[in-house]
């Protein structure tokens, strides 16, 4: 991996041949942001992510209320608790928890 440019901004990016495996930084200080993945492990992430969020973003709970329900429920250190940092295992697993405990912020309107 090198540090490159992406459409988000700097990245880390895989420089084997078809990989597109990548990783963001943050865009100051070029430090890592999470784990690097390709891309159905950044996909899961995404849509782990926007699973997640809904917790808080309908105010379900607060945002730090929402992160530690995360560390309860995925049973990780404060320090792992991001989905930038989880395989594809995790990020199924949150968002099987998430639907489990908050099924009200799915259903259907119509």
């Amino acid at each position: 991996m090198e540090l490159g440019q992406d459409k988000y901004g700097r990245a880390y990016l895989c420089t084997r041949p078809g990989c597109r495996g990548r990783h963001s930084v943050h865009q100051v200080t070029g430090l890592p942001m999470g784990v690097p993945a390709d891309a159905r492990v950044r996909r899961l992430r995404s849509e782990a992510h926007e699973v997640f969020d809904r917790i808080w973003k309908t105010k379900k709970m607060t945002r730090s209320q929402a992160y530690a329900w995360m560390i309860k429920k995925m049973v990780v250190h404060p320090d792992n608790a991001h989905i930038g940092q989880f395989t594809a295992e995790q990020c199924r697993h949150l968002e099987r928890e998430v639907r489990a405990d908050f099924p009200d912020l799915f259903l259907e309107i119509g």
